[in-house]
């Protein structure tokens, strides 16, 4: 783009221009995302090289078009400082030029030279300048609370399927449409409208998914989850909660009952890693089988395995329907 920078004449003489509401114009069809504009027109001769000065806002995008008699010379937009940023996109027809998708880096002060061109002819003589806003593309600012150290919940506003939800460790973001995100820090749960969510994937919730997941080879209904969650909640070991599945008929009728230890070690590889048992894995659970290691603690290190939890993570990752025991 070789376009010189403004002189300070130019800048000092520029025109104001003011961004303000689309107004309703009869048979003008407004592109869906213009909200503001600016606008400058003459009937009469335009000076050539006027230069105008907008404001802008950092995150907005601009369609800018400037029309004259005569094919205008480069339409062209700049910074603060009179530094050329943008030039006419070669899209226009004769008589016209436009900068589409601009996205002000910044908030302030920015210069448009339409470089109009005119004819000799007082009849034909003609010039416009639109800037179209659209403020849509402005970052919304994020919004943080703070849980703490314990299991904590927080009411939201609407049904679950209103809201986006994105999980990354302890941290929740929360998006709904026309609204600012919402971060959480060390929230654990949610309640809708329309339910619960539980966000702590490595804690409790995380854990009692995986271990229904181990035991009964299928996703946990949302009332037994709920009600698993809230034991875990207030103090039932992981533990006990695996021995109370391993006990039973789910359990039972599922891997079957009076199982060698070799048996038991397989119908796990089948019914939570999905895949034979191999030599090497008999071995080591065998081994720990006969060495006194319950066969609910082989269930739970098969449930928080990391190819189980690779294997569950599609289904949790945004978040543990349950519904809240109470």
């Amino acid at each position: 783009m070789n376009i010189a920078p403004l002189t300070a004449s130019q800048k000092s003489s520029a025109i104001r221009l003011d961004i303000v509401p689309m107004p309703e114009i009869p048979g003008f069809v407004n592109t869906p995302g213009w909200d503001n504009w600016a606008n400058y027109s003459v009937t009469r001769q335009a000076a050539f090289g006027q230069v105008f000065v907008v404001t802008l806002k950092q995150g907005a995008t601009y369609d800018i078009g400037s029309t004259s008699w005569y094919d205008p010379y480069d339409l062209a937009l700049f910074d603060f400082n009179g530094n050329a940023i943008a030039a006419d996109s070669g899209s226009g027809s004769y008589g016209d030029d436009y900068i589409f998708g601009f996205r002000a880096p910044y908030s302030g002060t920015y210069y448009v030279d339409p470089s109009w061109d005119q004819s000799i002819s007082q009849a034909l003589k003609r010039a416009s300048l639109n800037i179209y806003e659209n403020v849509d593309t402005i970052p919304k600012p994020v919004l943080t609370d703070h849980g703490t150290a314990g299991v904590d919940s927080w009411a939201i506003a609407g049904k679950k399927a209103a809201s986006v939800i994105k999980v990354d460790g302890q941290t929740v973001t929360l998006s709904k449409s026309g609204q600012a995100d919402h971060k959480y820090v060390s929230v654990e749960r949610f309640s809708f409208d329309d339910g619960w969510i539980a966000t702590d994937i490595q804690g409790n919730a995380g854990k009692a998914y995986r271990l229904y997941e181990a035991a009964f080879n299928r996703k946990p209904d949302a009332s037994g989850l709920g009600y698993w969650i809230n034991a875990l909640d207030y103090g039932v070991s992981l533990q006990s909660v695996a021995e109370q599945f391993a006990g039973s008929k789910e359990f039972g009728a599922l891997f079957g009952t009076q199982l060698s230890d070799k048996a038991y070690v397989s119908a796990l590889y089948e019914n939570v890693l999905n895949r034979p048992l191999d030599q090497t894995g008999a071995n080591y659970w065998v081994t720990a089988l006969g060495n006194g290691v319950s066969r609910a603690q082989i269930l739970i290190d098969f449930s928080e395995s990391t190819e189980n939890q690779q294997a569950v993570i599609g289904a949790i990752q945004t978040g543990i329907h349950y519904d809240k025991w109470v």
